[in-house]
């Protein structure tokens, strides 16, 4: 099935208007306080694993970096590029968490639009977008796997299962997406924002273009399940 770029269109321009400079300001601050938490080093062990891997200093691309949480998690450096469709959100990245700034550029795209030329990276992370702001599907895998190199790697995090309040107003909306087309089915998808996926459908999709996803599921005090996705041996793509 063909991706839904309307679709992904609203959502890019739902992710650029959440973050006023005042709630962008509030968002680093609470990644500041955050740095110290489990979940945060959680995540930062592994990219910092993953970084490890390589024997040269390498390039990384953070897709929905927001504010630079894991900029420093980044081991073996040589450059960055931190991807994000709010303006707002990467004023904030400029002095991110640990003040990594070195070698860092910063863009404002999103997944589904960001492109650069093919086997540019070594190493992609993209922590907390999936599911969350988008859905994992075809069309990023297949722009990722293409902008990696041979040995590349992709990290990503996606929601299996999040406890969102179930209120009225989306007890009716997910009542009625399934009969919806078109304009007004996006517009529901967009307020909804809910794209959790399975372990099979990751291993599904991501096979067409890895040679091998290892996959962990990591539940949060919240109740929230995350799958820590980590994809090997990126394939050619046209």
């Amino acid at each position: 099935m063909s991706p839904d770029l309307k679709l992904y269109s609203l959502l890019r321009k739902d992710a650029e208007s959440t973050y006023s400079p005042d709630s962008a300001a509030m968002y680093r601050h609470a990644d500041e306080v955050g740095k110290e938490t489990d979940p945060h080093a959680g995540k930062c062990d592994i990219i910092k694993g993953l970084s490890r891997r390589f024997t040269g200093p390498i390039a990384v691309l953070d897709l929905g970096c927001g504010t630079g949480r894991y900029f420093h998690c980044i081991e073996n450096l040589k450059h960055l590029v931190g991807v994000d469709p709010s303006h707002n959100m990467l004023v904030q990245a400029r002095k991110p968490v640990m003040g990594v700034t070195r070698n860092v550029r910063l863009v404002r795209s999103s997944l589904q639009e960001v492109a650069f030329a093919r086997q540019s990276f070594d190493l992609a992370i993209c922590v907390g977008v999936v599911g969350v702001w988008c859905p994992l599907d075809e069309l990023m895998l297949r722009r990722v796997a293409g902008m990696l190199r041979p040995t590349g790697v992709l990290s990503l995090t996606a929601v299996a299962h999040d406890p969102v309040p179930m209120t009225l107003k989306r007890r009716v909306a997910l009542a009625l997406r399934p009969m919806l087309l078109g304009a007004p089915r996006r517009y529901v998808e967009m307020r909804l924002r809910q794209f959790n996926t399975s372990e099979e459908r990751v291993r599904a999709v991501g096979r067409k273009y890895f040679a091998d996803a290892q996959i962990t599921k990591w539940q949060s005090p919240t109740a929230r399940v995350d799958l820590h996705c980590v994809f090997t041996g990126p394939k050619a793509v046209s």
